[in-house]
């Protein structure tokens, strides 16, 4: 309030333009009427502007501070607004954060773990967001700068924004065709009958090498070692097939040779009657015919004649010569 002198004619009335200390607005003035060379008393009242948008803490003179997630300052003026300055949203943290703005809301990014909460204090916000550590049987610094699967192990971990992070784990490869074993990483071996080693690898398809079929020997017929090999009987060789084995040369052999329709006739591939190669103790090999059945087999057949003509009778000269 105060006083002012009226104007050097008579006037009704006058208004007063009232200026208030910063960070306050007049609310209302009023004058009386006046006589000329007079003076009159002149009232008006100020009061405190209310702390603007994304700030608060009580009125504009005592003090505006920009909400959590807010940066900026609100300073008192004595001009409408009756303020300078404003209170902007901060942007989410680059790299670690996805969203809007802080205030709306930010999220840890793909392959992170933690939250983002606003705050007052610079930089308007408090993060947890940590990059997620690779996941077993996977190596790199973190899901977010890459990992990569191990030897023997199929995936590839792909950041994502839930638990636990990241996809597509790395999976163990199973043993390949014509190998046993778990799993590639836990070691695989050919089948028996099979010769090669598998090695685990970081490439598709996750493993080095392969079981590669074993041929059946010289010494035996047959296409190979895992389909079935048996003794070459025109080598004069008998015995049981071969059996498959994991160790080289990838079979076991009893294939043998024998010298007598006896022999013979107590093996289990001996003890029928037929055409046998005999290896004599002299190296010669012949066929000869075994009678497995006569008197308990073991008979080789050394002569066979017609029952009529005199060429092999008992008084003939064929047995003298």
């Amino acid at each position: 309030s105060g006083s002012a002198q009226c104007p050097a004619s008579n006037i009704s009335s006058t208004s007063i333009t009232a200026i208030c200390q910063p960070g306050f607005s007049p609310v209302s003035s009023s004058t009386p009427a006046c006589a000329a060379g007079g003076s009159f008393p002149v009232t008006f009242t100020c009061s405190a502007v209310e702390c603007p948008r994304n700030s608060n803490v009580i009125n504009s003179p005592s003090g505006c501070a920009c909400n959590a997630g807010y940066s900026g300052s609100i300073i008192p003026t004595s001009i409408a607004p009756y303020f300078s300055g404003q209170c902007v949203p901060v942007s989410c943290p680059p790299v670690i954060s996805v969203g809007t703005n802080v205030p709306v809301g930010c999220v840890c990014g793909p392959g992170y773990n933690g939250t983002v909460t606003a705050t007052t204090t610079s930089p308007f916000y408090a993060s947890t967001c940590a990059a997620v550590p690779c996941p077993a049987l996977s190596s790199g610094a973190s899901v977010p700068a890459g990992c990569a699967c191990l030897a023997g192990y199929s995936g590839a971990p792909t950041p994502t924004s839930t638990a636990p992070f990241y996809a597509s784990p790395c999976m163990a490869v199973p043993c390949p065709a014509s190998s046993a074993g778990s799993s590639i990483p836990a070691g695989c071996s050919c089948n028996a009958g099979y010769s090669g080693a598998i090695t685990a690898s970081v490439g598709s398809p996750y493993y080095t090498g392969t079981c590669a079929v074993v041929a059946c020997p010289a010494f035996a017929t047959g296409t190979s070692v895992p389909a079935g090999c048996t003794c070459n009987s025109s080598q004069g060789l008998y015995g049981p097939p071969l059996v498959p084995t994991t160790a080289t040369p990838y079979y076991s052999s009893a294939c043998a040779t024998y010298a007598s329709c006896k022999l013979l006739a107590a093996t289990s591939f001996g003890s029928a009657s037929g055409v046998y190669y005999l290896t004599y103790d002299s190296g010669l090999r012949l066929p000869a015919y075994c009678d497995q059945t006569t008197n308990g087999g073991g008979w080789e057949l050394v002569l066979k004649t017609a029952n009529s003509g005199t060429t092999f009778t008992y008084t003939a000269a064929a047995w003298t010569t």
